[in-house]
């Protein structure tokens, strides 16, 4: 890694971050190297966008939700089309229950970042909060069509047909089908640590 190039130091912090997603990885560890990562690259460029919303992203994980709010507006002020800032504002205000500002920000960041699974899974959960199952499928569809293989996708489909539309049966032959594309990507070294049941609420890809 080049000691000066900031964005450099970006890339470590979100890596880890996308660690957290995996087994084996502990919480508060892992954080603290992605807080020193972020630090870096701030002493570098203290205006970097992508830095400046790092540091919210590693804020919200240790649940400083006020720190975290503060840096994403910041990030959008610096970047004002950078997804990553909305995407991180979204799961912040679902997280508080400021649901409708969490709708806003997503539709934004899908907006920026139309082809990004994360974008529109993020709207789909945004969507789901409020009340709007069928968009949030359309949108989990979406996601599913852009990258078949992102579990968490399925899981998503799987949890709104269970909870939001009570469609048990369609619940389950999603399930199935997460389990399989799990397996899969698991075989294949990119398996992230997911538990295939519609009970899950939520699961973050980071991109």
């Amino acid at each position: 890694i080049d000691p000066k190039f900031a964005v450099a130091y970006v890339g470590v912090a979100d890596t880890l971050v996308l660690r957290l997603g995996y087994t084996g990885y502990p919480l508060g560890a892992t954080l603290e190297k992605a807080d020193a990562a972020i630090q870096q690259a701030l002493a570098l460029e203290p205006g970097l966008a992508e830095a400046v919303a790092g540091a919210a992203t590693v804020a919200l994980l240790k649940e400083d939700y006020a720190a975290a709010e503060a840096g994403f507006r910041r990030a959008i002020d610096l970047s004002p089309s950078s997804p990553t800032a909305y995407r991180g504002c979204s799961h912040l205000y679902g997280l508080m229950g400021r649901n409708d500002d969490s709708l806003r920000c997503a539709k934004k960041a899908a907006e920026l970042d139309p082809l990004s699974v994360s974008a529109n899974l993020g709207l789909g959960r945004a969507l789901e909060r409020v009340g709007r199952f069928d968009d949030a499928l359309a949108r989990y569809r979406k996601a599913i069509e852009i990258d078949p293989s992102v579990p968490s996708s399925y899981l998503f489909v799987g949890s709104t047909y269970a909870h939001g539309l009570g469609r048990l049966g369609q619940a389950g032959e999603i399930r199935s089908d997460a389990n399989h594309v799990n397996r899969k990507t698991s075989r294949e070294g990119r398996g992230r640590r997911i538990v295939c049941t519609c009970e899950v609420d939520g699961v973050d890809v980071g991109r």
